[in-house]
């Protein structure tokens, strides 16, 4: 039998009230990582921090570049931008993050579902977003919401176990719909008091105990919001 692959993309809010939360997370990700060791799982990190100012910022394993979306979109990324399998380097990398601005959770949220998974027949594909604001803050402009059934196809199609950390909202709401997802819904006196450790050991037993029931993946919409175009990080946030 295959060796059972654990991708997670952690989709982290950077903006500036997140830095405590981003410290618990970066504390407690063992909790998370051993019940999928102890299950036997190779467990591999990826990750979408995001804030906006007047335009896209945007932290994989490094700080997004035009020719990173570049080659993602156009079907050859260099997996090594994508995940690491270094729980110490990622920790690193986590632990460094600036923060400030606004968030930007549905564009960071899109990104991560259309990272470079490996295959669905072998791989757990993993998604975790967190932030303290709900999903219609930041700086989009109206309107967007239109997309979020559109995202619920793409996690539906992908296999991809959806795992939110958010206040609740109506689009937060509606991605809840999708087949395998888990939300946790918080309100602004409830985020401060997470208990992160608690939080990742019972996202890691999930995980473990998931099932791998795909033999082939759909096609799905990729560049919801148009990362796929040439000037998105610069161009402003209004071009959408």
């Amino acid at each position: 039998m295959p060796a059972q692959n654990v991708e997670i993309v952690f989709v982290i809010d950077t903006s500036g009230s997140m830095k405590p939360y981003i410290d618990g997370l970066n504390r407690n990700l063992r909790s998370l990582i051993e019940p999928l060791q102890n299950s036997g799982m190779h467990v591999r990190f990826g990750m979408v921090a995001h804030a906006i100012t007047d335009r896209y910022l945007f932290h994989f394993l490094k700080p997004v570049s035009e020719k990173t979306l570049s080659d993602l979109y156009n079907g050859q990324p260099d997996v090594r931008d994508f995940f690491t399998d270094d729980a110490a380097a990622f920790l690193n990398i986590l632990d460094n993050l600036e923060t400030g601005g606004e968030e930007c959770t549905p564009v960071a949220l899109d990104l991560a579902m259309d990272f470079p998974f490996g295959p669905v027949q072998t791989t757990r594909r993993v998604v975790a977003f967190i932030s303290d604001e709900r999903m219609e803050g930041g700086c989009l402009p109206d309107g967007w919401e239109r997309i979020v059934p559109r995202m619920v196809d793409k996690a539906t199609a992908r296999k991809i176990l959806l795992y939110g950390f958010i206040p609740e909202s109506p689009a937060s709401l509606e991605l809840s719909m999708t087949e395998r997802s888990e939300m946790e819904f918080w309100n602004s006196d409830d985020f401060e008091s997470i208990d992160f450790e608690t939080l990742l050991s019972g996202m890691g037993r999930s995980i473990s105990i998931s099932t791998l029931s795909a033999s082939s993946e759909p096609a799905y919409a990729k560049a919801l919001f148009g990362e796929d175009k040439p000037g998105f990080l610069t161009d402003s946030i209004n071009d959408l």
